[in-house]
């Protein structure tokens, strides 16, 4: 219990590290951190509870799902209901967890659990930014994890109910729920499993039940602003955007470079999940989650722009802490130690450096 109570600080302590970084890029302002990205809308919804989405203009919000929100809005009394402040504090408590819960899953697979999961606070870099922000990418990962645990552990009801809790966070969770799904039904031959999974879909249904009631149509994954469903004008090609992203002149080369990076480190874990699916049955449940999603992410159909090359390093987060366990499952502890300097370095740059172009290009995170 003391590695996961000293992982937990010294995690929360690099997040804190980061976010004062992005008080120096932001003049000491947490109102103009809550300018990024999506965090205005999710800071909107928490101050819809308890009847979520019910006010006036709170349309254009159903493509953000409210398990995050929901938690802001129960902690904010805490913060004499500063949903700002709380929302923050809610993220830096999310993200640290999700190190802890790595911890406790990857000392099944290697000894060297701790500083994989200590790397893990800070890299990849986008994670390491938007885990300070108050977005659901902290809660999506924290139940992901969690699920993963209590499946490695036997508990079935617990890794169901954490995949029940992943579809309110992001409608994305539809393609682990399945992954599990697959592992369970088509190769355990678990059939009891059916009934878990029905569980798992229940919230999901009453909640898009509530937004009919609220709304009079079916808003499944919406995004009512562009007048399209969920993957629809808001997301373009992910290949033939990336293609383009790179050979696009009005994108700045750093972001170019950053976001191939990424792509090719990403290809690599796909890479090491297909090996497994043949070689290695104890990361079944590694390669299960990581090949279809990085499949479903990578063909995503829509049309716009080339939005998909800025984003895929934000999309691809949830891979990220098995993807670690695989790369460095077997390196010696000084070169993890090195990789997470580093990577620390790496994460402040990169989180002041896409701050500052967000405020001054916009929607560019």
């Amino acid at each position: 219990m003391k590695k996961e109570i000293s992982l937990f600080f010294l995690v929360a302590a690099l997040k804190i590290i980061i976010l004062g970084a992005l008080f120096w890029s932001a003049n000491y302002s947490l109102g103009e951190l809550a300018k990024f990205g999506d965090v205005q809308s999710y800071l909107k919804i928490a101050g819809s509870y308890p009847l979520p989405y019910s006010l006036e203009g709170m349309q254009a919000n159903v493509r953000h799902y409210p398990l995050f929100p929901f938690v802001v809005w129960v902690i904010s009394p805490l913060f004499a209901f500063n949903l700002l402040y709380a929302g923050f504090f809610c993220t830096i408590l999310i993200s640290s967890l999700c190190c802890v819960i790595l911890y406790l899953i990857a000392k099944q697979f290697t000894q060297k659990a701790f500083e994989i999961s200590l790397i893990f606070a800070v890299l990849p870099d986008k994670w390491a930014q938007v885990s300070v922000y108050p977005l659901s990418e902290s809660i999506f990962v924290l139940f992901l994890l969690l699920a993963v645990y209590y499946h490695l552990k036997g508990n079935f009801a617990g890794a169901y109910f954490s995949l029940a809790m992943l579809l309110l966070a992001r409608p994305l969770g539809a393609i682990f729920l399945l992954s599990f799904l697959f592992i369970d039904i088509i190769v355990e031959k678990r059939f009891f499993i059916i009934k878990h999974a029905i569980f798992a879909a229940m919230p999901f249904l009453a909640f898009h039940g509530y937004l009919f009631l609220l709304f009079h149509k079916i808003m499944l994954f919406a995004h009512t602003e562009k007048g399209a469903g969920w993957g629809g004008a808001v997301f373009t090609y992910p290949l033939y955007g990336l293609i383009e992203g790179i050979k696009d002149p009005q994108l700045l080369l750093v972001r170019k470079f950053y976001t191939l990076s990424v792509f090719l480190g990403y290809l690599i874990v796909f890479a090491l999940a297909l090996y497994h699916i043949f070689y290695t049955r104890k990361y079944w449940l590694f390669s299960a989650i990581i090949i279809p999603y990085f499949v479903f992410t990578l063909f995503l159909k829509g049309s716009t722009y080339n939005w998909w090359m800025l984003a895929l390093p934000r999309f691809l987060i949830p891979l990220a802490p098995f993807g670690l366990i695989l790369l460095f499952g077997n390196v010696k502890e000084r070169y993890l130690y090195i990789i997470l300097s580093v990577g620390t370095v790496m994460a402040i740059a990169y989180s002041i450096g896409s701050h500052i172009m967000h405020a001054r290009y916009g929607g560019f995170v």
